[in-house]
């Protein structure tokens, strides 16, 4: 009860949204988590604590049932954020109807932000722009650069996470 009056205290959470619910997950080293929404059975805010090794999240709009096909699943992702060890991340409203998700593998490349432009042909930055620009085209462009203290084209090693996700039941 600790944590969640201090989530309610710095106004994550207000009383009356105040979570019920903790939902623990250990991921191994290379587990992704497919794309998914938390869903109606939660109220629409949800913070989630990541322990153990960084990862990356992409965020994908949703689409209805008879929308599914090849274009929206090819539909390139909104965006995503770092996820260091220790983070907290809070999403709700549009974020929170957004499919989101951890691709699998050993290490993902942080992407480029929302406004960085690509690489010129020649710059001596053009490995790590490019390397960013592509993971921008798979994860979504980067929101939280400077809050994570990441850099575009960074490699993020993957190991053994745990995330910890609260959110408040709907209840009938």
């Amino acid at each position: 009860d600790t944590l969640i009056d201090r989530f309610v205290a710095q106004g994550l959470f207000d009383p009356a949204g105040r979570p019920d619910h903790c939902l623990l997950n250990e991921y191994a080293a290379d587990q992704g988590i497919l794309p998914h929404t938390d869903g109606p059975r939660f109220h629409p805010r949800v913070v989630t604590v990541s322990l153990g090794s960084p990862a990356l999240m992409s965020f994908r709009r949703a689409v209805a049932t008879d929308e599914i096909g090849p274009e929206t699943a090819a539909a390139a992702p909104v965006m995503s954020l770092v996820l260091r060890p220790r983070s907290l991340v809070l999403f709700f409203g549009e974020a929170y109807r957004m499919l989101h998700a951890i691709h699998p593998g050993p290490s993902n490349k942080v992407p480029s932000p929302f406004s960085e432009a690509p690489p010129a042909p020649g710059d001596p930055s053009s490995t790590t722009g490019a390397d960013a620009a592509a993971a921008a085209a798979v994860y979504g462009p980067c929101a939280n650069l400077e809050a994570a203290a990441a850099a575009p084209g960074e490699t993020i090693a993957r190991g053994p996470r745990v995330s910890l996700t609260f959110r408040k039941e709907v209840l009938d």
